[in-house]
């Protein structure tokens, strides 16, 4: 008897769990075709569906054109919309250095942006280009950037050869320090030059305006150097006059400066002044 009574309450126990289990599998699968059916409705109803994008921050990008690559491969709802990813592609474009993408109930989307900025018109496998501060690439160099001032810079690397925008940064942040120290001088000497060569970051090298000599700096003391250059000009036009021109000027040493000639006759060394040294 007791055997049977054991039984019948074990049996009871496990009914009783049972139902208990029956119910909370009802009452989830209740909520999850609830939450379905919330999300179909959010999916399909025009309240969240976005209807208009801000940009804050814009002036060169081309925000028109981004608009039509974002409405035809994003989700149109603003609920399901990959704020990440929106950011990421607007990232990857040459005219922005960061993003922020930010939701604006129901129907809005507000994206930041912080641009580069042109800093200098660069000459790259033969094309001439607008470049950042940090050396990216932004543009094809046109009329419509016109009011850009310096030299033309050489020795960019074109951005689809491998560690490009590292060295590009390194050869922009060269360029832009013997501008800088030209322009805080004196304005008018930045004028005469025409171009810098950052190819060897270690070994600048400008061009004048009216001269085709490179003229080489070092990698520091750029406005020191030019004008041991400038001190020693008598020596090189006569140099100049008497070999018919002068290779390369070399200004990138602490205490002297080097003229550079397609030949050196012995008789001629003794005619330089102190300072200036001769080789061929």
């Amino acid at each position: 008897m007791s055997r049977n009574r054991t039984r019948l309450e074990h049996a009871k126990t496990w009914s009783k769990r049972l139902l208990v289990l029956i119910a909370g599998g009802t009452a989830v699968g209740g909520l999850l075709w609830v939450g379905q059916v919330a999300r179909d409705w959010v999916c399909r109803t025009p309240y969240f569906q976005l209807k208009s994008i801000e940009y804050r921050g814009a002036q060169y990008f081309d925000v028109e054109a981004f608009n039509v690559v974002l409405l035809r491969t994003f989700e149109k709802n603003l609920l399901r919309l990959d704020l990440e990813r929106i950011r990421s592609v607007l990232e990857s474009e040459a005219w922005i250095k960061r993003a922020v993408v930010r939701r604006r109930f129901p129907d809005r989307l507000v994206i930041y942006l912080t641009e580069r900025r042109p800093a200098a018109v660069a000459a790259v496998d033969g094309q001439l280009y607008v470049v950042a501060s940090d050396g990216v690439l932004l543009d094809v160099f046109h009329s419509g950037y016109g009011d850009l001032q310096g030299p033309i810079v050489r020795g960019l690397r074109n951005p689809a050869r491998d560690r490009a925008g590292t060295e590009n940064a390194v050869r922009m942040e060269t360029y832009l320090r013997l501008v800088e120290e030209f322009r805080a001088s004196d304005p008018s000497l930045l004028q005469r030059i025409s171009e810098v060569d950052v190819t060897e970051p270690e070994r600048v090298g400008i061009l004048l305006v009216d001269d085709p000599t490179p003229i080489y700096l070092g990698d520091r003391d750029f406005l020191a150097r030019y004008r041991r250059f400038e001190a020693n000009r008598t020596v090189y036009l006569e140099l100049r006059e008497r070999y018919g021109q002068v290779e390369y000027v070399d200004a990138g040493y602490r205490d002297r400066i080097v003229f550079h000639t397609p030949q050196t006759p012995a008789e001629q060394k003794n005619s330089a002044r102190p300072g200036p040294e001769l080789t061929n």
